[in-house]
């Protein structure tokens, strides 16, 4: 699947000889990377977008697929009174607890567990923009890139 985004990549090692000469004397080594194909479960869906954290969940199709060392694991999103095929945006790491959906269609953001349970939905009408979040889980604050807004707020 993703065998052919990147055609042509080279990785360069560069290593610095000697500092003490001036200028300094390096050796830079190329190697061709040769992608490989890793998520090929997910070749039939419509893939929006995707955050890891050990684990890749990607957002597809109105729901979000989890991968471990490429192969699909098992992950379900609640059944909301509105689904998430509004979503736009996933966003976790391996510091956080939560993975959180950016639904601008029915202006919320929802947190989930990392095995798929709803622990909470944040909703504003201003969320009816949104287009991206980083969350700070330390201090529980959201900022929201919404239009030409950034917001900031704690939940």
């Amino acid at each position: 699947m993703f065998k052919h985004l990147l055609p042509g990549l080279f990785l360069t090692v560069v290593f610095v000889i000697g500092l003490f000469f001036n200028p300094p004397v390096g050796l830079a080594l190329t190697f061709p990377i040769t992608p490989c194909d890793f998520l090929n479960e997910v070749s039939d869906y419509h893939l929006s977008d995707l955050a890891v954290d050990g684990s890749i969940f990607v957002l597809t199709n109105g729901t979000v697929a989890k991968f471990t060392l490429g192969a699909p694991q098992p992950f379900s999103v609640p059944n909301l009174q509105n689904d998430i095929s509004g979503a736009v945006k996933i966003h976790t790491d391996k510091s956080q607890n939560y993975i959180y959906l950016v639904d601008p269609k029915n202006s919320r953001i929802l947190m989930l567990n990392k095995q798929g349970g709803l622990e909470r939905q944040l909703v504003s009408d201003k969320f009816s923009e949104l287009t991206d979040i980083w969350v700070d889980e330390g201090n529980k604050t959201i900022y929201a890139l919404a239009g030409n807004e950034v917001g900031k707020f704690g939940y």
